[in-house]
Order: structure tokens, then sequence, then C-alpha cells
């Protein structure tokens, strides 16, 4: 079952979007906003630019804006705090800020220094956002200009402009995106989802490959076979059947790639799945605030022998006794 809880919603003109998320809906999807991923417990696995990377407790991952990825949970008590930061709000400030690209995923690609810091600035913004003590937006919007100024000064990789393409290019790309969602199922030849954004297709497919990460043709398979998946799990119908319904030509392109995307054959995902769903039936719900900060205890770990006035959260300890007297 997928659930989220938001924290924080762009209150006060402040260009932050966050949110807990329970388990995955396996969607490729892209954002606008930059997005900054900590995994909170559980495991699961996100997939983007053509590799998968492991999600475990502890875990921290960066996306950039209009990169196509997903989420899968791989266990029943997988969860994520989810930070969408909008830069486009600090161009003024920043002048060049929305066309950089950062490190796609951090945990294995910093030193411990800057990591300690940037596990710190997530841990203060997420504690401001949940706990909504007296001046939260005010050290909230502070936090975030320091994270956004950190992110510029030490994670940038490169300008997208230089790199990806470009924004009418990108815009095509995002309609070829949405209209393989809702099409999935029908047939296609290169020429034809060329001629539907006015591109070369030998352009389209370097384009998209630049763009996404996967070749067309990978893509397209890869939402076929996330598309079958209720079929699968929850319909008595055949491997045949579910292929077919879904735009497979073949049973063998079909387990074909299911594998690349699952590293499984339908049969045995089936059976995992269904042991997953027996072990999430004994776990309790994440509803109460309570509950909530004890699942951030980790993540607020790297702030408590912190020097908190640097992050813009002073007396952390203090406010989270008062917070919890307050609570009981």
């Amino acid at each position: 079952m997928v659930g989220f809880r938001e924290l924080f919603h762009f209150t006060g003109g402040i260009p932050l979007n966050l949110f807990v998320r329970f388990g995955s809906d396996n969607r490729w999807h892209f954002h606008k906003c930059l997005e900054l991923g900590y995994c909170a417990a559980g495991n699961g696995e996100l997939s983007v630019q053509g590799k998968n990377y492991t999600l475990k407790k502890g875990v921290l991952f960066l996306v950039n804006p209009y990169v196509v990825h997903s989420i899968q949970n791989q266990s029943a008590d997988f969860a994520m705090t989810l930070m969408q930061m909008d830069f486009q709000e600090y161009e003024s400030l920043c002048p060049g800020i929305t066309s950089l690209d950062f490190h796609n995923v951090i945990s294995g690609g910093l030193s411990e220094e800057r990591l300690l810091t940037l596990y710190r600035f997530v841990a203060a913004i997420v504690y401001e956002a949940s706990n909504k003590l007296s001046g939260y937006l005010l050290r909230t919007d502070s936090l975030l200009r320091a994270l956004a100024q950190f992110l510029v000064d030490y994670l940038t990789v490169e300008t997208r402009q230089a790199r990806g393409p470009r924004s009418a290019e990108s815009d095509r790309i995002k309609h070829l995106i949405e209209h393989i969602d809702v099409h999935y199922n029908e047939e296609w030849s290169l020429d034809e989802l060329a001629d539907m954004v006015g591109l070369n297709s030998q352009y389209l497919s370097r384009l998209f490959k630049l763009s996404v990460g996967l070749p067309l043709t990978k893509y397209i398979n890869s939402v076929r076979v996330k598309k079958s998946l209720p079929d699968l799990l929850d319909s008595n119908k055949t491997i045949a059947q579910i292929a077919a319904q879904h735009g497979f030509q073949t049973v063998k392109s079909y387990y074909t790639a299911f594998a690349e995307v699952y590293d499984l054959p339908p049969g045995k995902y089936k059976r995992w799945q269904k042991n997953m769903q027996r072990e999430k039936k004994r776990l309790r719900p994440v509803e109460s605030d309570i509950q909530l900060n004890e699942l951030f205890d980790d993540l607020y770990t790297y702030i408590q022998n912190s020097e908190m006035r640097t992050f813009g959260g002073y007396g952390l300890s203090r406010q989270r006794e008062k917070t919890g007297a307050r609570r009981a």
C-alpha cells in the first residue's frame, strides 16, 4: 500500500515541498524541482538514468529536475522523506542556479565532512517542518537558502544547458513521456513517435537517451512492465494474456523486459510480493506525530551534537523535550 504524510507544502513563499512516503508506486516520473530523499526505514531501489541504486535506512539521494526515475519498495516497512526544492525562486539571488546539475546519488560520492553537513541540513529542515514550533518558517527559509548555497558550492556537476536538451526539446521529451504513459500498450514505430514530437527519428533516439538515461524502446517496455503489475498480482489472467494486453508481441519479450526491470521472472516476482504482503499485515502503520518522530530519530542524531546555530535550529534537545511533553 502506498501512502504519504505531508509536512510542508510551499508555505509562506518558501520553495519547499516536504513529505514522508510509505511504499512506492513504481512509476517512471520526473519533477520540475530538485528532489532530495532520505530513506527513513526499510529497503528499496532507485532507478535513474539507466542505473539502479540500493536504498536502505540512512541513505541520501538526489535527483535533478526533469530526470526520469522510479522508486520501488523491497520491504513492507519502506519509508522515505522527500524534499522537493524549486530553486527558480532563488534565481535572482544566484543567477544560473536553475541550470545547474548536481550529483545524482549523494551517499556514495561525497567526503565524510560534506556528507555530514548535508545530513545536518536535511535533519534540521525535517525537524523544523514536522514540529512547526514558533518561528519555524523563518528558520526553515534560512536553512533552505543555506542548503542551496551548499549544493552550489560543493555538489555542482555541470550546467544543464551544456549537457542536456534545451527547454523546447525538454518539452518534447516531456510530451512524449506523457503520451507513452497513457497509450503504452499501443504499437508505434520510431518514425511515428518522432513525427509526433516533430523531430528526426535518429535525433529523437539520441535526445531521449540523453534526457532519460534509457533507450526509447527499453523505456517503453519498462512502462509496460510496470503497468502490467496489477494484472500480474491481483488477477487470474495468464502470462500470455497479460503480455498481449500490455503491448508485448510475445510472452518471451514480456519475460525479457520484466527481468530487466525487476531482476526476476514474473512468477517469482508474484510469489515475492505475496510474501511481502503477508509481512506488511504484521506491521503497524505510521500515523501519529509521535511515531513520525520515532521514524526520524536516527536522522535527528545528525544535529544533536552539532553547533545548531550554524543551521538555524538552536536549542534542539530542549525543544524536543517541550514538544514531547505537549503531545503526551
